[in-house]
Order: C-alpha cells, then sequence, then structure tokens
C-alpha cells in the first residue's frame, strides 16, 4: 500500500479553537528599561532565546531575540550598557487568550521572534507560547495524516522518501486538504547555512552570519563530510560580552557542536513537523541525496509553507467570515 492511501484529512475545528489548547507559560517579559546585559543575562541564566520587552506601564512594546542580538548588537558593536528602549523597534504584534489557533498560525507569515507573548485587553502580557508549542499542537492536528508517513530514523533514511504515486497527489487536494504536508522539503523556503572547510575565527564566522542571514555555520570537511556546526544560539551564549573585535583572535572550532538532525531534500514536510515534534528541536538540516548541505528549516519556515496553502485558506474564510459579522453588528 502507497503513503499516499494511509492518509485522511485535518477537520477545521480543530485549527479554530482559541490557543487554550496550546500550553501557556507564565508571562515572563523583559523590561524596556533594562539594559543589554541586563537582558542577556537574565535570558541566558533562564534559558530564553527570546521574549517580549515591556514599556513602563507593563504593555508589550517589541521583542528580544538572539537574532537580535546577533545582528543589532555585537555585529554593529553597539554597547552592552546600551538600554533597551534605545534599540528596540516597536513591534507589539497581539494575542489574545481568544484568538484562534490559525490566527496565530496566519502571525507566523510576518514574524521573526519565536515567542508569542499573550496580552490581556489592557496589553499587558498574561502568558508566553513559544514556536514548539505550536509545533506540538499542529503534530496532534495531523496525527493521523503524520503516523500514515511515518517518522525518518538512522534506520529508515533513505527510505521515506516519495514514492512515484505522489506525482498524481494533486487529485487528492479536495478530499483530503493536506496537499502542503506531502511537499518535498525542497519546496521550503529556509536559510542557506555557511558552509566551509577553512579554520574561521569566531569573528568571521559571526560575520559571514549576519552579512549572508545565515544561522547556523558548519564546518565541512571534502564540502560534504560534517565536522560540527555553531548556531547564533552558542554565540550568543558565550560571547555577549566579548568585544567584537576581539572574536577574530578565537577559533571557531573550539566552540563546535554535532550538527543538527538532518533531512533529505525529498523528504516531505510532514516529515520536517514529527522531526520538530519529537525532538523538540529548533532547526533541521536539508541535504541532498549526497548529504550536502542545503538548507537549515525552522518550525516557522513549515507553518508558513503549510499558510501558502489549506491552512492559508481557512485563515482567509475565518477573516471574511469575521468581517461579515463586524459590518452586520
Amino acid at each position: 500500500m502507497s503513503q499516499v492511501a494511509k492518509l485522511k484529512s485535518v477537520q477545521k475545528k480543530e485549527l479554530f479553537g482559541d490557543i487554550s489548547v496550546l500550553e501557556l507559560h507564565d508571562g515572563v517579559t523583559l523590561d524596556i528599561n533594562m539594559n543589554v546585559k541586563q537582558a542577556c543575562e537574565f535570558m541566558i541564566e533562564n534559558g530564553f532565546l527570546s521574549l517580549g520587552v515591556v514599556d513602563e506601564n507593563k504593555v508589550l512594546y517589541g521583542f528580544f531575540s538572539v537574532r537580535f542580538f546577533m545582528q543589532e548588537i555585537l555585529y554593529k558593536q553597539v554597547s552592552i550598557e546600551t538600554p533597551l528602549k534605545e534599540i528596540i523597534f516597536k513591534n507589539p504584534l497581539d494575542v489574545y487568550l481568544t484568538d484562534p489557533l490559525i490566527k496565530v498560525l496566519h502571525q507566523c507569515n510576518f514574524r521573526p521572534e519565536a515567542v508569542f507573548p499573550v496580552i490581556d485587553e489592557k496589553g499587558k502580557v498574561v502568558h508566553n507560547f513559544w514556536m514548539r508549542d505550536i509545533i506540538t499542537r499542529l503534530c496532534e492536528v495531523f496525527k493521523d495524516s503524520l503516523e500514515g508517513l511515518g517518522a525518518v530514523n538512522k534506520n529508515n533514511f533513505f527510505k521515506l522518501v516519495p514514492e512515484d504515486d505522489y506525482k498524481n497527489i494533486e487529485d487528492l487536494e479536495d478530499e483530503l486538504k493536506i496537499l502542503h504536508l506531502v511537499s518535498p522539503l525542497k519546496r521550503v523556503v529556509g536559510t542557506r547555512p555557511v558552509v566551509s572547510e577553512l579554520n574561521l575565527s569566531v569573528g568571521e564566522v559571526i560575520e559571514s552570519l549576519v552579512r549572508e542571514g545565515a544561522n547556523m555555520f558548519i564546518k565541512c570537511k571534502y564540502g560534504r563530510d560534517m565536522i560540527g556546526a555553531i548556531t547564533d544560539r552558542i554565540l550568543f551564549q558565550h560571547f555577549y560580552e566579548r568585544n567584537f573585535k576581539e572574536l577574530y583572535q578565537i577559533p571557531v572550532s573550539d566552540y563546535l557542536i554535532p550538527p543538527p538532525e538532518i533531512l533529505l531534500e525529498e523528504h516531505l514536510v510532514g516529515h520536517g513537523l514529527t522531526a520538530f515534534g519529537n525532538n523538540n528541536s529548533r532547526r533541521v538540516l536539508v541535504v541532498d541525496r549526497d548529504l550536502v548541505p542545503l538548507k537549515v528549516l525552522e518550525p516557522v519556515d513549515l507553518i508558513r509553507y503549510l499558510n501558502s496553502g489549506h491552512l492559508g485558506d481557512l485563515w482567509l474564510q475565518l477573516e471574511s467570515s469575521l468581517s461579515s459579522q463586524s459590518k452586520s453588528g
């Protein structure tokens, strides 16, 4: 039996329920009067990679994240004694307890941070949830379909690639509404990693990551044999207090970690969701059949791709319905 025959449709009601279906956490935030050093120390000590920033009235103002630190602080050599209020962009994206999950998925199209602060009617943060909580919920919503596809592991890595009948899978779109779940990962837009065989310094790696908009450096041998990797998270934890110029004297090889989980570009979006859901991974590396690194995928990349299909259609339906109700009221 082909994999396609095992797939089941997704119920719309699972996506229209409010965000109480997610695991909600304490509404931890950063104060806008903190300086960069205080914000970094708090995040590292508590294991956060991104947090909302609130103003003097405790109202959500914007976000501070590892990505923001790398691009706007470390690379630009901004003093870590600088108050957040002097550098943070105002960007209070609204999420309320009564918002449906499908609205949150839609917000992923233009939200760079992994944290979602939930606010009350006064704009104050009462809860947080993260991208991993969304992925966990999506894996539950798509449970039957994902089980039909099967999870990728080291024993079946090259066996769970699409079969020939996927060429005609468009025929199932009207019935199953999950076409994008069974699309190959090669169609998903990710971030190209910085790959090098050279013995680079930490400063050179950071410069390359920021310049190319990447989030991972991979040290290779022979262009494909991965020796190790370094991510923006590792750089943040080790070097947030260091002067950027000093980092050109530190070999990046001293801080390499094992490469992340990998998937073939022929594996499916559903396999990617399973990888994130089962392992609580932040990133998956997509490679070709020669195991050459091609791109890094984050959970938000898969959500954005799913939004370009049926999930996006559902959001438009809900938005249209809400608009009609508002006009009639």
